[in-house]
């Protein structure tokens, strides 16, 4: 073989004394701890003799473990090595990895084995607190957010919060864990009653985003807004296609203004505004005012309907009440049949028109008549 352009031509090559020395390839660190899902770098060393090999192409193989087929190759440079760096996928486990090259003279010559401990990482993990809470609208809220890699907390970690959902969606902030592993977010509530849902979220060393659970708040209304709604018809039977008018009281028994209070009617529409306590106009129910609705319909069946009164506190707590139902009855007019009986011959038993739509009883009534004043001149004769 020629060792003159860094190149090996054959499995040997003449040193000095004539000795035959094989080239050889030996592959370092022979034993390395990794996390899992990391990289892993190994370094192939060519040598002829006591020269280093330049320009050979190695190949790497991991031929058991988690990652057992994974392959690459390289050139070694001018100090006879090429490097190998590749990715655990697999999980955790240890590999088992090998370097070859392929001489002058087509043979194989191997490295030795080294080995590669991908170890099981902790996991990282984000917990919430409180799980709940309540407060009264308009104040602030606190939660706290614990940071950890399995048992281990992790300082200086930036954690961010968000309100998700609720009055104050949209609400942020960030923290950063103490030594403890733990961050405060603080917020006031601006979006008025209700319930936030509230979550934190950071990056971790696996450059994944992790999420905590999420937690609630509900705000509470300092004040209650209530009102009750009263029903009346103006008839409570009529007959059928009769315009009957409905009657709504709505009065504010809370504490609070009540705006935009809206009557509705299962069964009749439009309920419009008819008059109020303090003649300022439908558009506020104040404290302990009365309001006075109205709606008509047509009824052709007994009804039975409900009506129910919306609105809103000035604190933004929704409020809706529904009245007893009432129920008007539609009768039927009463049909006559015919005239009065005034006597009991033939001739005389009904007025005129009685009966009209019975003309086949008149023989049957009088033959019954006839039969009866015989009989009563029977028994007259025997006397």
């Amino acid at each position: 073989g020629d060792a003159q352009d860094g190149f090996l031509d054959s499995a040997v090559f003449i040193q000095a004394g004539s000795v035959h020395a094989a080239p050889i390839i030996t592959l370092a660190p022979a034993t390395a701890t990794n996390p899992a899902g990391a990289t892993h770098t190994v370094t192939a060393t060519v040598m002829n003799g006591t020269a280093p090999a330049a320009g050979v192409t190695v190949t790497f193989n991991v031929n058991s473990g988690p990652n057992v087929g994974t392959t690459g190759t390289g050139i070694t440079n001018a100090t006879g090595q090429a490097t190998f760096t590749y990715s655990d996928t697999g999980g955790a486990g240890t590999d088992a990895i090998h370097a070859s090259f392929v001489d002058g003279t087509g043979v194989t010559i191997q490295s030795n084995e080294v080995s590669t401990i991908w170890q099981a990482v902790a996991v990282f993990s984000i917990t919430l607190s409180p799980a709940t809470a309540t407060n009264s609208v308009g104040g602030s809220h606190t939660v706290t957010a614990t940071v950890m890699q399995g048992t281990t907390p992790l300082p200086g970690v930036t954690v961010t919060f968000n309100v998700i959902s609720g009055p104050n969606s949209g609400t942020t902030g960030t923290g950063i864990t103490n030594a403890t592993g733990q961050a405060t977010f603080t917020y006031s509530d601006t979006g008025g009653s209700g319930t936030d849902q509230i979550q934190a979220s950071f990056v971790g060393a696996d450059e994944h985003t992790h999420e905590s659970n999420v937690v609630t708040k509900t705000w509470t209304p300092t004040s209650v807004a209530a009102m009750t709604i009263s029903k009346s018809a103006n008839a409570n039977a009529v007959s059928p296609g009769t315009n009957v008018t409905y009657s709504y009281v709505v009065k504010n028994v809370g504490s609070v203004d009540i705006t935009n209070p809206t009557v509705t009617d299962n069964k009749c529409s439009p309920v419009t505004f008819v008059s109020d306590s303090d003649n300022d106009g439908p558009a506020v129910l104040d404290l302990n005012e009365t309001m006075t609705f109205s709606c008509s319909a047509i009824l052709t069946s007994t009804t039975t309907n409900t009506a129910t009164v919306t609105g809103q506190g000035v604190e933004g707590q929704p409020v809706a009440q529904t009245s007893l139902p009432v129920t008007v009855l539609v009768t039927p007019p009463t049909q006559a049949v015919g005239g009065e009986i005034l006597g009991i011959d033939a001739t005389s038993l009904f007025v005129v028109g009685a009966f009209a739509n019975a003309f086949w009883i008149l023989p049957v009534i009088a033959a019954i008549g006839a039969a009866l004043a015989a009989l009563t001149t029977g028994i007259i004769r025997r006397k």
